[in-house]
């Protein structure tokens, strides 16, 4: 959510032409059937020219240039791990053939898809996007993509804008304000990233005319701060969130540190003292580090010598109870609280001041940004009359994807979770089906003000 922290593969031969298209000439929208997936490139740290494979039915994997021009690597699928080739004989054709694990190859052909630049100014800085369409439009939906909490480029690298374009629904993806294309500086105040995604929104409104009978914004992670807050400066008529956090920056902390604890096999009794030390960590922080240091260094002091005192991370709690109180009064700040965070940020509020239709996905097992507290909000909200529907996914963690536990303890992500892509593509055309994979849908009572 914050930005503060610091296998052999099965040779599948699929096609003779070693002369392979770039990857950013083979990013688009594929179909095979029924079936949807997304080629995308990548950001640092994967390998030059490597692409992401992400399929509507929850698929994943990076797959990386090999000296005869095909690309493999591993897929998580809905029926497990598989090894796989991507071959292509050029951009021109429009087709791929991918072959999964022992399965022969199989054909894929792009979706014609209409992309449009788009450039838009915005608090001193000019943004550049990409407008993503059907090729025949719906005239459903636009969705602004808004950004989580990532340093980098979007544009070609979101699979988002094109598996909903592939669904029937328009998508305007833009490079934030100091990466990839966009000017300005790499910031996390989210009232200047509103206003960003607000000036996006205007710019997708401006490209796309009266295709469209319905725009609005989805944002993931950080995007669930920045989406509503970018809603009370333009104009739209849905918010999309996925595993955001109805908290403060600060309480994302110490849900977080609560959370590791408890999972560690701590009880009640230890997690109100450690509420303890966030609030005090929490209070450094939150004054930019000018404040609250004798406070946090008599609780150090208190707690310090504690089993359970050492035993969290946090966001950036456990790393500053580690720091000598010397280094953390000289350059806490140049390490802690550098990106402009507007650490008391009212999320609550911000949804309270909103009325129009909302989706909130969140995952159970989320470790990064832990969703009970938010989700008992968010159920608030809606007991108050909101239109707000709720999708809360089991067993996933962050970016609702699946995971397995190493034999350190740590998660490796794995695949989407089932019905995730198609929940959000269905909900902004205004169209849901029975069931979702394995989420629990709870539907809010105001369902004509749905799209």
């Amino acid at each position: 959510m914050l930005k503060i922290r610091l296998a052999a593969l099965l040779l599948i031969a699929t096609t003779g032409d070693a002369a392979m298209a770039a990857p950013s000439c083979l990013v688009g929208a594929y179909g095979a059937g029924a079936e949807i997936t997304a080629l995308t490139e990548t950001n640092p740290p994967n390998a030059p020219g490597t692409l992401r494979f992400t399929g509507v039915d929850g698929s994943n994997g990076a797959l990386t240039p090999r000296p005869d021009g095909s690309y493999a690597g591993t897929l998580w699928t809905p029926t497990g791990k598989a090894d796989a080739v991507l071959s292509a004989k050029s951009c021109d054709t429009g087709e791929i053939a991918i072959a999964i694990g022992t399965a022969p190859a199989r054909s894929w052909t792009r979706f014609k898809l209409r992309e449009t630049p788009v450039a838009f100014s915005s608090d001193g800085a000019t943004l550049h996007g990409r407008l993503i369409e059907p090729d025949a439009a719906s005239g459903a939906a636009l969705a602004v993509l808004v950004h989580g909490s990532e340093n980098s480029r979007a544009i070609g690298v979101y699979s988002f804008p094109y598996l909903l374009a592939a669904q029937g629904v328009a998508a305007l993806v833009y490079d934030k304000r100091g990466t990839g294309s966009s000017e300005g500086s790499y910031s996390q105040n989210f009232e200047r990233l509103a206003k960003d995604a607000a000036a996006a929104a205007d710019a997708a409104r401006r490209a796309a005319g009266d295709r469209y009978r319905r725009i609005g914004f989805f944002g993931a992670s950080q995007g669930g701060w920045i989406s509503p807050l970018a809603a009370r400066k333009t104009p739209v008529d849905f918010v999309v969130v996925a595993y955001g956090l109805i908290e403060t920056p600060l309480g994302e902390d110490a849900e977080q540190v609560a959370d590791e604890l408890r999972r560690k096999g701590y009880g009640e009794d230890v997690i109100a003292k450690a509420r303890i030390v966030t609030d005090a960590t929490g209070a450094v922080v939150a004054s930019h580090f000018k404040t609250g240091f004798d406070r946090l260094d008599a609780i150090k002091r208190r707690y310090g010598g504690e089993p359970w005192f050492g035993a969290f991370e946090g966001e950036y709690s456990g790393p500053m109870l580690r720091e000598a109180p010397e280094m953390l009064r000289a350059s806490g700040r140049d390490r802690y609280d550098n990106l402009d965070i507007i650490w008391h940020h009212d999320a609550f509020g911000t949804l309270k001041a909103l009325a129009i239709p909302q989706l909130w996905m969140m995952a159970v097992n989320d470790i990064e940004a832990p969703s009970a507290h938010s989700i008992a909000q968010l159920r608030q909200l809606r007991r108050a009359g909101k239109p707000i529907d709720l999708a809360v996914f089991p067993d996933v963690d962050h970016g609702i994807r699946e995971y397995q536990v190493e034999p350190d303890g740590t998660r490796r992500g794995t695949r989407f979770a089932a019905g995730y892509f198609p929940l959000i593509a269905d909900w902004m055309k205004g169209h849901l089906k029975p069931s979702y994979g394995r989420s629990i849908i709870e539907l809010a009572p105001v369902s004509a003000r749905r799209p």
